[in-house]
């Protein structure tokens, strides 16, 4: 993992389809070999936004694309984002839908754990 003196945080739009993973577990001591980045591989995005077991919070807001107020419905969570070849970014992910359909179920993500859902919506909404 990379850490940064200054570290930014980033906020974008996250495809529902991206693999993600558990963070790697410790290394047990005296262990061989080299460190696991990452760990097991969890759900897309796509089957957690399908699962009738995913808890959705309802929630407001304002600026929407355009609307004066947006009913949403988002769920959250942590994992670990890994390309070959680049280092282990840990996000925390965002899913966003309307309860009424009008627009198509999407995903963000950011850089900054400690970040709320609502707050990383926000940061989003005022791009």
């Amino acid at each position: 993992m990379i850490r940064l003196p200054n570290p930014i945080t980033m906020v974008v739009r996250f495809r529902m389809d991206t693999a993600l993973y558990e963070p790697a577990p410790p290394r047990r001591p005296g262990q061989l070999g080299r460190p696991r980045k990452k760990g097991a591989r969890l759900p897309t995005l796509l089957t957690v936004a399908a699962d009738p077991a995913t808890l959705w919070t309802e929630h407001v807001v304002r600026h929407w694309y355009g609307e004066v107020k947006r009913h949403i419905q988002i769920t959250s969570g942590t994992a670990v984002w890994f390309h070959s070849g680049m280092p282990v970014v840990p996000i925390r992910w965002v899913i966003v839908r309307d309860p009424l359909g009008r627009f198509k179920t999407q995903a963000l993500l950011c850089t900054d754990l400690s970040a709320s859902p609502i707050q990383i919506l926000e940061w989003f909404i005022q791009r």
